[in-house]
Order: C-alpha cells, then sequence, then structure tokens
C-alpha cells in the first residue's frame, strides 16, 4: 500500500501522515526491495559463540570476583552474550 502512495507521487512525509508508517521505516523497506527483490525479513546470520561452557566455568572457578565486562573481554564477547549463558 505504501508503495503504491508513492507511485502516485505522493512523499515519504505524506505517506507517513496518511498510513501512519514512519519515514525511516518506508526507507527500510525501500532499500530492503531495492537490494533483495522482496520485501520478506532477511534471516538474521548469527555467529558460533565465542564462549565454550567448560571453558567459561574454568574461567569463572578460577576468578570468582569476575564482572560481566572482565569476562566478555576475556572471551572477546559482549556482556550480554555473558549474562545470557
Amino acid at each position: 500500500m505504501v508503495f503504491a502512495y508513492l507511485a502516485k507521487g505522493h512523499t515519504y512525509e505524506e505517506s507517513r501522515e496518511k498510513l501512519g508508517v514512519g519515514v525511516s521505516t518506508i526507507k527500510e523497506w525501500k532499500r530492503l526491495k531495492n537490494e533483495t527483490g522482496s520485501l520478506e525479513p532477511r534471516s538474521k546470520i548469527r555467529s558460533a559463540s565465542k564462549f565454550k561452557c567448560d571453558e567459561l566455568k574454568a574461567y569463572i572457578n578460577g576468578h570468582p570476583d569476575a564482572t560481566l565486562e572482565e569476562i566478555a573481554t576475556h572471551f572477546g564477547g559482549s556482556k550480554s552474550v555473558v549474562h545470557n549463558v
């Protein structure tokens, strides 16, 4: 519907006001359609975890007072990954 409205010569701002879709969302949809030919969401490509459970447990046993940030830095990952492991 958004692309049909834009094809009639309306601006992003007019589309936002009329259809209630944010300009940044419209631009992202247009970029996605131009790059992939579709509006289907891309699958998330996730890399393998840098945290091996046995190595993480050994590190924590050796450093019981380590913060999430220190653990993440040691393994080259993020605090949120450490928290979720």
